[in-house]
C-alpha cells in the first residue's frame, strides 16, 4: 500500500475496491468454462501522440480490429483526446471515440456507438527502470439501439467504468541508443445504469515496444479479453495478437534538452 500513499494519500478504500474488481474475472472463468466461447483476432493500430506544450499532449488513433476465422472486420474505432499532466505523478485526460461494431447475427449490420470519456492516470516510478501506472476511465457510451438483425430508432446509455493497473519496464541496452519498453497490465470494465450485467470485461495484456527511429515505434502484445456475452449467458474468451505504430510529433516551441 505504501504506492498509494506515495501518491496522493487518496482513501485507502478506492484502492480496494479497484483491486477487488481486477481479479473479480478469475472467479467468473472457473465457474463459466461450459459457457464460454473462444475466438481469435488481430488489432492493428495507428497512434498519433503529439505534443502540443510540456504538460498538454493532444492524441489521436485509428483501431482496425478483425477476426482470424472467419477473417471479417469485428470493429473500427477512431480516439481523439487531449492529457493534461499536472504533476509528475498525476496526469489527467478527456475526449472521445466513434467506433462501429459488425454484428455477430447478421454480417452486414454495423452497429454505431458515440463515445466521450474522462480519465485520471496516477504514475509510479520504482527502482531499476519500472513503473507502476494506475488509470481510471468513466465510459459515457452512446450506442445505437439494434436487434441483431438491424438499426433502431435511439440509442441506449449506460455507464462504464475501467480500471487498470500497469507495470512497465525499459531496457537500456549498453551498446544501442533504442530502448525496449515492456508493459504487463491488467484491466477491468463495469457497467453502471441501465444494463442487463454489471461485468464487462477484463483485459490482461502482455507487449514490447521498440522504437524504429525518435519520431516512430511498434509495439506488438498478446491481449486475453474475457467479455460477458450481451445475447445470452455466457461470456467471450478472445486471444488477441496487438499490433500498434506510435508517431510522436513535437509541436512545442523551445524543446526540452
Amino acid at each position: 500500500m505504501w504506492l498509494w500513499r506515495e501518491f496522493c494519500g487518496l482513501n485507502i478504500n478506492h484502492l480496494k475496491f479497484a483491486l477487488a474488481t481486477l481479479f473479480s474475472f478469475f472467479i467468473l472463468t472457473a465457474e463459466s468454462q461450459d459457457r464460454v466461447v473462444h475466438q481469435g483476432s488481430y488489432w492493428i493500430r495507428y497512434f498519433n501522440q503529439t505534443q502540443l506544450t510540456d504538460k498538454l499532449m493532444l492524441n489521436f488513433h485509428v483501431d482496425e480490429r478483425r477476426f482470424v476465422n472467419p477473417s471479417r472486420q469485428f470493429q473500427l474505432f477512431a480516439h481523439l483526446h487531449l492529457n493534461y499532466l499536472i504533476k509528475p505523478w498525476i496526469e489527467v485526460g478527456a475526449g472521445g471515440n466513434f467506433n462501429w461494431t459488425n454484428s455477430n447475427q447478421n454480417n452486414s449490420l454495423r452497429v454505431p456507438e458515440w463515445r466521450p470519456w474522462q480519465e485520471i492516470n496516477l504514475i509510479k516510478p520504482l527502482p531499476r527502470n519500472f513503473q507502476f501506472q494506475f488509470r481510471y476511465r468513466l465510459d459515457e457510451r452512446f450506442i445505437h439501439k439494434n436487434n441483431g438483425q438491424e438499426l433502431l430508432d435511439g440509442y441506449h446509455f449506460n455507464l462504464r467504468h475501467r480500471f487498470r493497473v500497469q507495470f512497465m519496464y525499459t531496457l537500456v541496452p549498453s551498446n544501442s541508443s533504442k530502448n525496449l519498453i515492456f508493459r504487463v497490465s491488467d484491466e477491468v470494465m463495469v457497467n453502471t445504469g441501465d444494463v442487463r450485467d454489471t461485468f464487462d470485461q477484463n483485459r490482461i495484456y502482455g507487449s514490447v515496444q521498440y522504437p524504429l527511429s525518435t519520431r516512430w515505434s511498434t509495439e506488438i502484445g498478446y491481449l486475453n479479453l474475457f467479455q460477458s456475452r450481451a445475447s445470452d449467458d455466457g461470456f467471450f474468451n478472445r486471444h488477441i495478437i496487438r499490433i500498434s505504430f506510435y508517431h510522436k510529433v513535437d509541436l512545442r516551441k523551445s524543446k526540452p534538452d
